[in-house]
Parts: C-alpha cells; sequence; structure tokens
C-alpha cells in the first residue's frame, strides 16, 4: 500500500506490528518508530530506554509497546501512540536476556541468559521464577496458540508455561542439540511447534 522510510541510510532494522499499526526499530541508535496506519507517516525516532543499542526488540500489547534491551535486561513499558510515555520506571533484571516473547493475554515474557530466570510482567506489574531454566544457553521462549512456552535445546524438550511462571504440559523434541542451525516457531493456532534444521 505504501513505502515509507525509516531511516536515513542503510541500517540495522526491524519491523513489528500491532493490527494496523506498524513499529520500525533501528537498533543502531536505539530507536523505535511509529508508522501511522491512516497516513503512512512515520512518527519522529524515539530512543526508548537510553543508550540501548544493538540486541533490541519491541513488542507491541494493546495500548503500550514492550522494548527490551537484551543485551543490558532492561524493559520499559511505552505508550503504544508516543512512545515517549513510559508506564512506570525503567526496569532491570540484572543480566542480559536468551529471549523475550509476548502471549495472547498481553504478558511480556523473559529469560535470563545466566540464571535461567523466567521474569514476566503484566504491564508495569513484574513477576520472577528463579531458576526455571537449567541451561538457558541453550533455550528460548516461543509462543504457542497464544501460550509462552520454553523450548530446551539440550533436553530436547518443549514446555508450555502457565500463568504463574510454572511449567505445564511437555513434549519431546527430536532433535540434534549441537545443531545450530536449528529454528523453532510456534504456530498462532493449535497446539503446534515448528522446528527447521539446516
Amino acid at each position: 500500500a505504501a513505502r515509507v522510510q525509516v531511516a536515513e541510510t542503510a541500517a540495522d532494522l526491524g519491523a513489528v506490528q500491532a493490527g494496523t499499526v506498524g513499529y520500525a526499530l533501528d537498533r543502531g541508535p536505539g530507536t523505535v518508530r511509529r508508522v501511522d496506519p491512516a497516513t503512512f507517516v512515520a512518527a519522529p525516532p524515539v530512543e526508548v530506554i537510553e543508550g540501548a543499542r544493538g540486541d533490541l526488540s519491541a513488542h507491541p500489547s494493546g495500548d503500550v509497546v514492550y522494548v527490551v534491551d537484551h543485551e543490558r535486561g532492561r524493559v520499559a513499558v511505552a505508550d503504544a501512540r508516543s512512545l515517549s510515555g513510559l508506564r512506570g520506571e525503567i526496569q532491570s533484571l540484572a543480566e542480559s536476556l536468551r529471549s523475550s516473547v509476548v502471549d495472547a493475554d498481553g504478558r511480556l515474557w523473559a529469560l535470563g541468559a545466566t540464571t535461567g530466570d523466567i521474569t514476566w510482567f503484566d504491564g508495569v506489574e513484574r513477576h520472577a521464577r528463579r531458576g526455571a531454566v537449567a541451561d538457558p544457553a541453550s533455550a528460548e521462549l516461543v509462543v504457542i496458540d497464544g501460550r509462552p512456552a520454553v523450548v530446551e535445546r539440550a533436553g530436547r524438550v518443549v514446555r508450555a508455561l502457565g500463568g504463574g511462571g510454572g511449567f505445564g504440559a511437555e513434549s519431546c523434541l527430536e532433535i540434534e542439540p549441537s545443531d545450530r542451525s536449528v529454528r523453532v516457531a510456534g504456530s498462532d493456532s493449535g497446539h503446534r511447534l515448528f522446528v527447521v534444521s539446516g
């Protein structure tokens, strides 16, 4: 429908969508821009988390956007329209993060890269389960049919996460743990995890 310029030069860009609204991430300067679906005009870039660079992600959810600095383990809950208006303070998880996802209920889930802690946010309300994943270096979070799950390559298992951070149903994965080309993705509908290997 339209082509919208969101950076002056070739850059490390990312894009996420919430309904008809688009958000562009420019990971070099660590900024996020909202693209208006009615006018296809990109709003000015906003540095939501000061100093965030590189491994940065945005997760729109209702009237907020979770902005996650994976490298420094920081989470901001920004207003979905202005991006500059924050809900509460920027929160530090005191370690880098392996991955982060948002479930169908609008909760942000994050996996600690060294401790294996699972932290989740209901808006600005923060919860945590300490040491939930034994080998976080080989694990990542996915969303399957709207619910969060942990894929553990070393243990060759995928385990569903409940609302309180506890594990639910699990299933074995027929993968070779040393295969670094393996990629996983959850289905939007139905209880399926898709696994591909190069």
